[in-house]
């Protein structure tokens, strides 16, 4: 498919031509169309609008004497005019009076009234106007109208629409002949200049100019181009000869460059050479001394490792003697609670031995009222009936006696066992007394030899710490030796990169310079040949 830009002038000015007319004569024909439409359904309103009121004013006395005949024969009257299709009158409740119907058109009207005004249908108008008879309101009037000759009308006006843009389009065709080869005529000169200037390469042609307008000015333009291309190939043949010239002098001096490349290539390959040893030799170095300082490191780090042991040593040393020191303190109360509970326990068994003498009072004395209660007993009965309240004390006397007889037996039991409690508690005490001792003087044995011990450890603490600074400074002195073994390696690196580059870039000076050489060779042959 063509596009619209791809086809020649003369055709797009004919079809922009066209377009344009047939645009504004659509515009036209439409708007022409749209208002002839709009006046004939406004003059169709108002005319039919007149007729109702004609009509219904005839029936009024029709409808005022219920004579549904006059009525009838009122509407029949409306068959003069063709587009009345169909009549009604009502009554002023809504009752369907008389009727009208064309005979080719059998439709009727509703049989009550609708909304007064007027609405357009798809090809009828329905016109609905009240009866007045005195300004009293006393039924409606409706018509119906065709719309046949509104649409026989627009199919008329289309038609004529066709013709018109037949008549156009061939008017327009035959005026934009012409005025096309007047816009086009320049333009197909111009660019059949420029297609034999492009050709044969004949810059000396002109267009010729036919106007001042655009297309004019753009022709004048194309010749001072051609004009000034013209000077500036005349100009580039002359600096073609002097770059002939020029070039010839190039030549000689890229074959001396050529020459000096390649003297400059072999001895940057000999200096190349001769850094890579040297890197190499010092690589070995590096690598010598990396391994003395990979050994100094373990070394320090096994000395810092001795040093910290050493330390914690001490500090279980200090704890430990800490520890001796508390637990003879320790041992040392242990040993004065024991011997406050020996006292306690002497006392204990001295309190015991008085509650034993206690208890022997307590038991004469409950033999002696025992006795008491016995003679008290005789006298009662000696005395007969006088005594017999004495007996009863004398017997409740007696059995306190026997009751506290039988106390002092369970206390004197109980305190038995209290002295043998308290033996053994003394004799545990005793023993734990001399387990005491035994303990504070292996304790102090053992504070000493701690004490001993600490003093000994911190000494190799001291020792280990001496050994691990001095390990630290020869760590460091090795670290600075690989430092400058690094700083060397990294200089016979770079100088072997050095040596490298400047072998390659005297590669590629000699590649330049036979290439110089070639281009000024080929650009010689061009020159001449041109």
């Amino acid at each position: 498919m063509i596009r619209f830009k791809d086809i020649p002038i003369q055709q797009k000015v004919t079809l922009v031509m066209l377009l344009a007319s047939a645009s504004a004569l659509l515009l036209t024909c439409v708007a022409f169309v749209g208002y002839e439409r709009v006046t004939f359904r406004r003059a169709l309103v108002r005319d039919l609008t007149a007729l109702a009121d004609v009509v219904g004013q005839n029936c009024t006395a029709a409808i005022q004497f219920k004579s549904e005949t006059d009525a009838a024969n009122t509407l029949r009257a409306l068959q003069a005019n063709p587009s009345v299709t169909a009549a009604a009158v009502y009554t002023r409740d809504g009752t369907r009076f008389a009727i009208y119907a064309r005979p080719d058109n059998p439709s009727v009207l509703p049989a009550t009234p609708q909304a007064e005004g007027h609405r357009f249908e798809r090809d009828r108008l329905v016109l609905f106007r009240p009866l007045l008879l005195d300004s009293k309101r006393i039924g409606t009037i409706g018509l119906q109208a065709s719309l046949q000759e509104l649409h026989d009308r627009m199919r008329t006006y289309g038609g004529i629409v066709v013709l018109v843009f037949v008549c156009a389009a061939l008017l327009a065709v035959v005026i934009s002949y012409p005025l096309q080869r007047m816009i086009s005529r320049p333009i197909l000169g111009l660019a059949e200049t420029a297609r034999i200037v492009k050709e044969q390469r004949n810059y000396s042609l002109r267009a010729p100019s036919l106007g001042h307008d655009e297309i004019g000015l753009l022709t004048d333009s194309f010749n001072q181009m051609l004009h000034d291309i013209e000077t500036s190939q005349s100009a580039l043949q002359e600096a073609n000869r002097s770059l002939q010239a020029q070039s010839d002098q190039l030549i000689n001096t890229a074959a001396i460059l050529g020459s000096s490349s390649q003297q400059i290539l072999s001895l940057s390959t000999q200096v190349a050479a001769a850094a890579t040893e040297s890197a190499t030799a010092v690589a070995q170095t590096s690598a010598t001394v990396e391994e003395l300082r990979q050994t100094a490191q373990v070394s320090n780090q096994k000395a810092v490792a001795v040093s910290a042991r050493a330390q914690q040593t001490e500090q279980i040393s200090q704890r430990g003697r800490q520890s001796t020191e508390e637990t003879l303190a320790g041992m040392n109360r242990i040993r004065q609670q024991m011997e406050s509970i020996a006292e306690s326990m002497v006392r204990l068994s001295e309190q015991t031995h008085a509650i034993g003498q206690i208890i022997a009072t307590v038991e004469d004395l409950a033999a002696q009222s025992n006795l008491l209660a016995v003679n008290a007993a005789i006298e009662a009965a000696k005395a007969g009936e006088q005594g017999k309240g004495f007996s009863v004390v004398a017997q409740e006397v007696r059995n306190l006696a026997d009751q506290s007889k039988q106390a002092t037996a369970q206390v004197r039991g109980i305190l038995n066992d209290i002295q043998k409690a308290t033996s053994a508690a003394v004799m545990a005490t005793e023993q734990g007394t001399h387990a005491v001792e035994a303990g504070l003087k292996q304790s102090i044995e053992a504070g000493d030899a701690i004490q001993l011990l600490s003093k000994s450890v911190t000494e190799s603490a001291q020792a280990a710490t001496q050994i691990a600074a001095s390990s630290q400074q020869q760590l460091a002195g090795m670290e600075q030796v690989v430092a400058a073994m690094e700083n060397i390696k990294n200089a016979s690196n770079q100088n072997v990169v050095g040596a490298r580059q400047l072998e390659t870039a005297a590669q590629h000076l000699n590649e330049v310079g036979q290439k110089l050489k070639a281009v000024f060779e080929q650009h010689k042959t061009r020159v001449l040949s041109s």
